[in-house]
């Protein structure tokens, strides 16, 4: 196995410690976006009693390809789906240099006239990028480790995020409810409901309900959401990937998409709710 350090955002979190205790500071409040947030989760968890409040803004404990590649789609149509699944599946500099051209414009609204203009202010390193997307990212599941976290939290997403959009969150809150009305453990009546609240967060309850039904299902998506503790059972979630080969290479695009080599891995494992198990 690969050496810890060898982790860019496990790497970088050692610079927070060092910058805190070089200027004496203590208990910080710390952001973190996007990759950024990567590492305040990763500091967060290795310092639980070192940090007084925490951030997250547009980040993951886990990437999810599927959902990016269903988000770039709605936001721009299959040309920029397909370029985000390209460049996350076979990262290279020339898929990071037209990844930035279709489909950075979608982080923000494509319509407004400085979309995307974010990117001429930023000091890219293309490098530690490309070293990141084509392993790490791909791996990296911190769900079990950010258990460890113990300061008051935010954490604040965008509902049209493209590369942590929030779409699974309703499809996880109603199985639960299905699978709670189907032992007879909540009524029938009582169905999931919520969605943007403000613009950036998520919010789900139960409609038609009783207490101990709500209380039931808070406890069940906690189960499912969280990191996993020895749970009696698992379901596993699968992505479905192409690798290009050679003969796609050669080809354009319109024929390349049929050539590629398939393949399904296993990208997050969620527990059952005990209830249910």
């Amino acid at each position: 196995p690969r050496d810890e350090q060898m982790h860019i955002y496990m790497g970088f979190y050692v610079n927070i410690a060092i910058f805190c205790s070089t200027l004496s500071i203590s208990s910080p409040v710390v952001f973190g976006q996007s990759f950024g947030g990567m590492v305040a989760m990763h500091y967060a968890a290795r310092h639980p009693k070192g940090i007084s409040k925490l951030i997250l803004s547009s980040t993951a404990a886990q990437f999810r390809l599927d959902e990016t590649v269903k988000m770039m789609r709605k936001l721009g149509g299959d040309h920029p789906a397909e370029i985000a699944r390209q460049f996350f599946s076979n990262p290279s500099q020339t898929a990071y240099d037209t990844y930035g051209k279709v489909c950075l414009p979608l982080y923000s609204n494509p319509n407004a006239p400085e979309a995307g203009a974010f990117r001429d202010r930023a000091i890219e390193r293309p490098e530690v990028a490309l070293h990141f997307f084509a392993d790490e990212m791909a791996q990296m599941d911190m769900r079990a480790e950010i258990a460890n976290i113990t300061c008051p939290t935010l954490v604040i997403g965008g509902t049209i995020d493209p590369v942590t959009p929030p779409l699974c969150s309703q499809a996880i809150a109603n199985a639960i409810v299905d699978s709670l009305c189907a032992l007879g453990e909540m009524a029938h009546g009582a169905r999931p409901s919520g969605g943007d609240r403000g613009g950036g967060w998520i919010r789900y309850h139960l409609h038609n309900s009783t207490t101990e039904e709500a209380e039931i299902f808070s406890r069940a998506l906690s189960e499912v959401l969280g990191p996993l503790d020895k749970p009696r059972y698992v379901v596993a979630r699968s992505s479905r990937f192409f690798d290009a080969t050679w003969l796609s290479k050669l080809m354009p695009e319109v024929l390349a998409i049929y050539l590629r080599k398939q393949r399904v891995s296993v990208m997050m494992y969620h527990a059952v709710p005990s209830c249910l198990a």
